[in-house]
């Protein structure tokens, strides 16, 4: 499905591919990674924490292991990440990555978008360590500030990456209300039948 050039997943008759970039603008060659996180704060210089990837480093190379030093656990995991962005870059023909994310208060009554181009560090630019003694997690740092960047858990395999919400963002305010089952499945079929016809 395609609305003024930009290619989107039609939910009630596609299946989306896992690819990393949900939106793309195929004629300016823009990706968007698009996310949707819970925040207790709008406020600049909140930090948001999200899943990135799955890399599970240990289950694909036997040479490592909790015993390996950080360091070498941490660029294992970031190269893991980048032959993602990389391969999918060139499959789904995008040059200019980028990352938006949906933030969303806990009681669904407040919504904020953040957008900004999806970052690339170099092996030296991180520096890795673990969280704790007993080694459940691996931790980040962006070596020119010693902010907390990354974590990944050995138990799961995942990769989380931490957001600075930008000043200034707009907030969106609503008042939820749940519409009854019937009426939302009446308003999607009536959708999907628009759609289905070719009219707008």
């Amino acid at each position: 499905m395609s609305k003024g050039g930009i290619k989107l997943v039609d939910p009630l008759n596609e299946i989306r591919a896992k690819l990393l970039f949900d939106v793309v603008d195929a004629k300016r060659r823009i990706g968007w990674s698009a996310k949707t996180g819970l925040t207790t704060s709008f406020e600049g210089g909140h930090e948001v924490e999200l899943v990135i990837q799955r890399a599970d480093i240990f289950g694909k190379n036997i040479k490592f292991s909790k015993k390996s030093p950080p360091d070498s656990l941490g660029k294992a995991v970031m190269e893991h990440w980048y032959s993602k962005v990389y391969q999918d870059a060139i499959t789904q023909g995008v040059d200019d990555k980028r990352v938006c994310i949906l933030l969303k208060s806990k009681e669904n009554d407040k919504y904020a978008c953040v957008e900004e181009s999806l970052e690339e560090y170099s092996p030296d630019e991180i520096e890795w360590s673990w969280t704790n003694k007993e080694k459940k997690g691996l931790q980040g740092r962006r070596k020119s500030d010693n902010k907390l960047k990354f974590r990944w858990y050995p138990s799961g395999a995942q990769l989380f990456e931490r957001f600075v919400v930008p000043d200034g963002i707009d907030v969106i305010k609503v008042a939820p209300r749940r519409l009854p089952v019937k009426t939302v499945m009446d308003f999607l079929i009536a959708i999907d039948t628009l759609e289905s016809s070719g009219k707008k």
